[in-house]
């Protein structure tokens, strides 16, 4: 079985590695290129627009996968998604625009509405870009995302070094926009979304507001969860940069944490192609949670392994951003990818069978304990580490709490 899986996901594995390695290469060039408190300021900027699209994405693309894995020929219900995730990156970047000055005092300390709205560009975009990609996902075509993926990148590399080599972290900002711009293009070039669906009739206000009607309870439900954890995880970056030297304590954890983060992103990969398979209709509740054991298991194999061999060799991958960091955080952190996974996993498959009440209460606590143990015990990036791995294995223990109570309650 896993050997399936990981068969039908390559070429979404290869994609997410292109579009990870793409983000990496950039934050090389801009921790080699500067200072450790200037990548600490690129990379809380970098966290604070992540703070908005994971928040969304994270709530939306899971039931985008699904819903249109059961509607595989339903081009017309594809179109209006993108049409809905249209709106709201314009709706967001207004928003974002309109606290701009605000935004960059908090990011950077200092006023610079260049490089806020040019992350207010990247924002927009990258939402779009994630829609479309979770479509593709939901419709099985996997091999176009990387074809996408991989003539974006061709394309993209050359400008982005000139860039950030002219531009600093403007220039960083300005060529993963442009990466995600050109990435989108050729998706929508190639897209056959918006090329067989025929005119029908009827208001498109209304069909858009019939597909949100689909994702309504259950989406309101994910985004409350998904606030909850992008809005603490920034918050603990913005306890970093308060700190002594705050902004290279954030320097020192992120170049680690960037290949903590590509591990992480394989195993949602991973994840996300099971999705549509997550769950089989023919089989009881508890048939369904002992297969999921079964590919939690083999999850953990394959974030295991990874784990290990990047504590083996983190003295070696550290040395990529410059002889300014070391190794001991990203050794600290190997841990994460693995409870990150079960977690993810039982996350996925509480949506699947659209238990997400629960996911609620799980973000909340989780979030309080991470918090407490920011509060109370963190001196460091070292410790910051630590705080991830908690929260995540607080998440699986509720979680535990919950599958354990659906086994019990279906015999």
């Amino acid at each position: 079985m896993i050997k399936k899986y990981l068969s039908n996901s390559i070429f979404l594995f290869l994609s997410t590695l292109l579009l990870r390695g793409f983000v990496f290469f950039v934050n090389v060039i801009v921790a080699r290129y500067s200072s450790q408190e200037i990548y600490g300021q690129f990379s809380f900027l970098r966290s604070t627009i992540n703070l908005v699209e994971t928040t969304i994405s994270s709530a939306i693309n899971p039931k985008i996968i699904k819903e249109t894995s059961i509607r595989v020929d339903d081009q017309e219900f594809q179109k209006i998604i993108l049409y809905i995730s249209i709106l709201i990156s314009l709706f967001i970047g207004i928003i974002a625009a309109i606290f701009s000055n605000k935004i960059s005092e908090i990011s950077i300390g200092t006023s610079d509405n260049v490089l806020i709205y040019s992350s207010i560009v990247l924002l927009s975009i990258t939402m779009v870009n994630g829609a479309f990609i979770s479509l593709h996902i939901g419709i099985n075509k996997l091999f176009n995302i990387f074809i996408s993926s991989l003539i974006s990148i061709i394309l993209s590399l050359p400008f982005s070094v000139y860039m950030i080599e002219s531009f600093s972290i403007i220039g960083a900002v300005l060529s993963m926009a442009g990466f995600q711009f050109i990435d989108l293009l050729i998706k929508f070039k190639y897209s056959k979304i918006f090329k067989n669906t025929k005119n029908e009739n009827g208001n498109l206000v209304n069909k858009i507001m019939k597909v949100i009607n689909t994702f309504k309870v259950s989406s309101i439900i994910l985004l409350g969860a998904s606030i909850i954890n992008a809005v603490v995880f920034w918050w603990v970056r913005l306890f970093m940069s308060e700190l002594p030297n705050g902004f290279s304590v954030i320097a020192k954890f992120d170049t680690a944490f960037q290949f903590i983060l590509l591990e992480m992103l394989v195993m949602n990969t991973l994840v996300s192609v099971l999705i549509p398979d997550l769950v089989v209709r023919d089989y009881t509740e508890r048939q369904n949670i002992r297969r999921l054991l079964k590919i939690t298991f083999g999850a953990i194999v394959v974030s295991a392994t990874m784990s290990f061999s990047v504590h083996l060799l983190a003295d070696y991958l550290i040395m990529l951003f410059g002889h300014k960091f070391t190794s001991e955080t990203l050794k600290t952190m190997t841990i994460i990818p693995i409870v990150y996974s079960v977690a993810l996993l039982c996350n996925r498959y509480m949506v699947v069978i659209d238990k997400v009440r629960p996911l609620l209460f799980v973000s909340m606590l989780s979030a309080l304990f991470m918090i407490f143990y920011v509060l109370f015990y963190v001196e460091g990036d070292m410790d910051i580490a630590s705080a991830f791995s908690l929260y995540y294995f607080v998440s699986i223990c509720v979680y535990q709490i919950y599958l354990l109570r659906i086994y019990v309650n279906h015999k």
